[in-house]
């Protein structure tokens, strides 16, 4: 028998199916499927032959589909005798997916669907309700239909109809449906995105309804249809959207709209007054990074320090540092190592230390042994850090003092009585330095190994065997001071 194989893909898929019709006007493509192409044959029963090929050379994906290159699928058409039907020709046929519009006995008789030209039957639907209604059937299951139904037969209903399937039929509404309530239709889809609408389609209204759904919609509105009014309400929703406004509604007015929501204005206003520059750090700190290096100003750089932003200063121009300046920085508490190298003295080591600032951000040329020592008075732990040919006794003793356990530190040659006394007194258990401390067992086996008679000053709750063996070895006279529970485990060492 005569007819037509075809070939349609599924756009969401990737899938392809081949099926075979009699007439050409009985392709009815549904979204999301596309017709990709038609060949005239003697024998539409070849199709079933097809149909083996691509169940052999494909990936069946359903009861009628395969996943295969579509390459593949235009080998095997050619294997089969017959003309191929270019698509442009066959175009009017697909109109809408309702087989039963031509297969209806109310159809007109008078018309021949395999004749007719199709707007012909389109026509035929004004003076019969019933066609009408199927009309909008059609554009109810699939709102894509609407792209095929002649412009003098579209009514608002059907738009309204059409974009409630899908938001992005909106690109077949004629000009003259495109009103209020068809824009909230469509910008109400889930799915709708107007970087997705071309600039030919957008209507003023629907960029309206576009920025208020979703205010990131603002940067794909046409200038052409950007107001005021518009830049105002995306401002509001979100003060990034200030990069997407033209630079004629650029007003001080929106400028501190977008202050008053502590937004970035200095990034995208290059001409400000100093008042405005001075609110805008005041609001935002990061506004100081974009203030152009010609109008910056002290006042400015002391604003900027004040906020205590620590990645602010590398933004101050080198012609506004100054020795006040770098003074100002330390003393809001920002770390000494972002003031520039050459600005950087001895006397500003010492406020950065006073400060509590690292000793690990103080330059090498400036760890002195004046610095070193105010680092240990301030913080006892940095003893871990000095030099040993750094390192004094009054140093170590400060430390030791502090922290008992720092002793680990201290050299042998200052190993005093004296200093192992301050450690075993101020010795530290606290679990936050646990990781680096000296445990308080092994300091006293420390002590005890130079200072047996030293086990005397140890509680009584931290002494152990080994401890009392290690300083009566040392000391035979220390055994005095071992707790009565020890005694008959070390006096083999006596004797």
């Amino acid at each position: 028998m005569n007819g037509y194989i075809y070939c349609i893909s599924n756009t969401l898929y990737k899938t392809y199916k081949i099926g075979s019709i009699e007439q050409l006007y009985d392709i009815h493509i549904i979204s999301p499927y596309k017709l990709e192409f038609v060949k005239k044959v003697n024998n539409i029963d070849k199709e079933k032959d097809l149909n083996i090929l691509l169940n052999k050379f494909g990936k069946q994906f359903n009861d009628t589909e395969f996943e295969i290159d579509i390459i593949n699928i235009k080998l095997f058409f050619n294997l089969i005798d017959g003309e191929y039907v270019v698509l442009d020709d066959i175009d009017d046929y697909i109109i809408i997916n309702l087989p039963s519009m031509c297969e209806s006995d109310e159809l007109d008789e008078s018309i021949n669907v395999s004749n007719s030209n199709i707007f012909e039957i389109k026509q035929s639907f004004v003076s019969n309700q019933y066609k009408l209604n199927e009309l909008i059937s059609a554009v109810t299951y699939d709102g894509y239909n609407l792209k095929y139904i002649v412009p003098d037969l579209i009514t608002e209903e059907l738009c309204i109809l059409a974009v409630k399937n899908s938001c992005y039929n909106f690109m077949y509404v004629p000009e003259q449906y495109k009103t209020d309530m068809i824009c909230k239709i469509v910008t109400d889809d889930y799915k709708f995105q107007l970087k997705y609408f071309p600039e030919n389609i957008i209507t003023s209204l629907l960029c309206n309804y576009a920025v208020k759904k979703n205010v990131s919609n603002f940067i794909y509105v046409p200038e052409k249809y950007i107001t005021e009014e518009l830049c105002t309400y995306a401002i509001n929703m979100d003060t990034n959207m200030l990069q997407y406004v033209p630079e004629k509604f650029k007003t001080e007015k929106l400028c501190m709209i977008v202050l008053s929501m502590k937004g970035i204005v200095t990034k995208y206003y290059h001409n400000l007054t100093n008042e405005i520059y001075k609110q805008a750090i005041t609001y935002n700190v990061n506004n100081f990074k974009y203030i152009p290096e010609k109008h910056i100003t002290t006042e400015l750089c002391i604003l900027a320090i004040n906020s205590k932003n620590s990645s602010i200063v590398k933004y101050i121009p080198e012609n506004q540092i100054t020795p006040e300046l770098c003074v100002m920085i330390l003393n809001n508490n920002i770390n000494i190592k972002y003031i520039p190298e050459n600005y950087i003295t001895e006397e500003l080591c010492k406020i950065a230390i006073m400060n509590k600032h690292s000793y690990h951000d103080i330059p090498e040329k400036f760890k002195t042994l004046e610095i070193l020592m105010l680092c240990v008075q301030n913080n006892e732990t940095y003893l871990r850090f000095v030099r040993k040919d750094m390192m004094t006794y009054e140093m170590c003793m400060i430390a030791v003092n502090r922290m008992g356990n720092m002793l680990a530190y201290v050299p042998d040659k200052w190993w005093t009585e004296e200093i192992c006394i301050l450690a075993i007194k101020n010795r530290c258990s606290n679990s936050f330095y646990a990781q680096w401390l000296t445990p308080s067992k092994k300091m006293y086996e420390m002590i005890v190994c130079k200072y047996g008679y030293m086990v005397q000053y140890i509680p009584q709750n931290e002494i152990t065997l080994i401890i009392c063996k290690l300083a009566v070895s040392t000391d035979k006279s220390a055994i005095k001071f071992v707790p009565e529970k020890f005694i008959d485990d070390i006096l083999h060492i006596i004797n």
